[in-house]
């Protein structure tokens, strides 16, 4: 029964991230346009910011309901961990709102974010009733509502950018980043009224709780501020990051304007690619949490072990197969959607990343699923400060390049160390014949045809390259998941 509703979630949920990621792809491609590199990289700047602050509201609060409704059923959990997060949300937009200046000239040291900061202070109430509800529904796993609430989020953010444009035409060219973060409260205001519309309209079953109510603040906070902690600790060390990159290539020896451009490519346009076929593993990690915890309090260890290592299979087999598409057609990708060769570059750059950055993301969700939050927080830490570290040393020297360099050995340890604590905890099997070896060979195989045959019809056929690039990637896709099934890995 679990098995079953874990996939039947985590389809719903991709097929809905998917479709926001499709929509909000094409919208950073429209924003690039509109904005330019600068702009998108000011743009790209205040997100850092969003995110401390989001984990302080909201982050730990709604894995707390996911675990605790997967748990124990029924809507007093929700009500009390809404309470209290949307408390703390006001608090967080007050803080914003009235300090905006000192986070953008001292923290971010942009001063052109200080505007965009004011308007990000009232994305935080309605983002708070997101995620509560979104985390009540995960724990129960009904991804039917969240799914919608991504993509109307998305929606919502687009069609009011769009009408923005509209009205300045023809000088939209001149729009600064604040009507993209306006945008987002919109966007965000959007979904928050569907939510609490779902609530409304479709009643859950009435189960009762084994909890008492006078212990549900407890119960939320036992569990929330361990997570919160940790990752309020990451996403402070996620914003030096953020911050130390272009503060780090104006030392390299560029201008200011030349690193906030490679950062907003960096940021807004490659990155956008390469984590646009993590909607996969994005979400089943967010099912798996709730899914384990379940099968944990029912004492299901041979379903735990099972699950396990399906996910990690899967996960490293789909990372595998985007660093072979990347590499093999990073710069036309780059190029083709942003009509941008650094791109391009970055992309083919960033490729090697994906396998790690995906098996990474269902081993955390595995840790806390299991209770070892304190486990995910020393690991996550660690390789987030190793990060920081590499960072300021190897930019300065070697610009972009150095943070490749760093990303990927950091990423390496943060996930070669939550590898062996789920290893040490759970005894599963990994079978790197199967899981490792056999993919790559077969990938480089079928990679060399399809690079044969996407270099023959793009110079001797006139088809879009779009069609051609996209035919090219499904027939990868076909080959490799043939070889893998004949080689029974599927």
């Amino acid at each position: 029964m679990i098995k079953s509703t874990l996939i039947k979630g985590t389809f719903i949920l991709t097929l809905a991230g998917f479709l926001t990621r499709i929509l909000g792809f094409f919208y950073k491609i429209y924003l690039s346009n509109i904005l330019g590199s600068e702009n998108l990289g000011i743009y790209q700047l205040i997100f850092p910011i969003y995110s401390l602050f989001f984990t302080f509201y909201a982050g730990g609060i709604q894995t707390a309901i996911s675990k605790l409704v997967a748990e124990h059923p029924g809507k007093k959990i929700l009500t009390k961990g809404v309470s209290l997060s949307l408390l703390l949300a006001f608090l967080c937009s007050a803080l914003l709102y009235t300090n905006s200046e000192f986070f953008a000239n001292v923290i971010i040291k942009e001063p052109r974010c200080e505007h965009s900061l004011k308007l990000l202070a009232l994305v935080f109430p309605f983002c708070s009733v997101t995620s509560c509800i979104n985390g009540f529904y995960y724990g129960l796993k009904k991804t039917s509502v969240p799914a919608i609430t991504q993509l109307l989020e998305q929606i919502g953010r687009i069609v009011f950018s769009y009408l923005i444009i509209l009205l300045y035409l023809p000088n939209a060219k001149n729009l600064s980043c604040e009507f993209a973060v306006l945008a987002m409260v919109v966007g965000e205001a959007v979904s928050a009224l569907y939510n609490l519309c779902s609530l409304v309209l479709h009643k859950t079953e009435k189960v009762k709780s084994s909890i008492q109510n006078e212990h549900l603040y407890k119960k939320i906070l036992l569990f929330a501020l361990p997570l919160t902690a940790t990752h309020l600790i990451v996403s402070i060390l996620h914003s030096v990051e953020s911050i130390l990159i272009p503060n780090m290539l104006k030392i390299s020896g560029l201008t200011a304007k030349e690193a906030l451009c490679i950062y907003g490519v960096l940021t807004g346009m490659s990155m956008s690619l390469l984590m646009f076929p993590s909607t996969i593993t994005n979400s089943l990690s967010v099912l798996l949490l709730p899914s384990i915890s379940e099968a944990k309090a029912s004492k299901q260890h041979k379903y735990i072990k099972s699950i396990t290592e399906n996910t990690i299979k899967y996960s490293l087999l789909i990372g595998l197969f985007c660093t072979f598409v990347f590499l093999l057609f990073g710069d036309e990708l780059g190029y083709l959607f942003f009509h941008n060769e650094l791109s391009g570059r970055f992309l083919r750059n960033l490729s090697w990343l994906c396998p790690l950055l995906y098996v990474g993301t269902t081993l955390s969700s595995i840790l806390n699923g299991i209770g070892n939050i304190s486990t995910t927080f020393i690991t996550t830490v660690a390789g987030l400060s190793l990060r920081v570290i590499l960072l300021v040393i190897l930019i300065p020297n070697r610009g972009i390049m150095g943070y490749f360099i760093a990303l990927l050995i950091s990423q390496f340890v943060l996930t070669l160390l939550n590898f062996y604590y789920v290893k040490k905890s759970l005894y599963f099997t990994f079978d790197s014949y199967n899981w490792l070896v056999k993919p790559i060979f077969f990938l480089t195989f079928w990679g060399f045809f399809i690079l044969k045959i996407w270099q023959f019809f793009h110079t001797h056929i006139s088809l879009s390259s779009l069609i051609l690039l996209g035919i090219c990637c499904i027939l990868y896709l076909g080959l490799y998941g043939i070889s893998l099934k004949l080689q029974k890995i599927l």
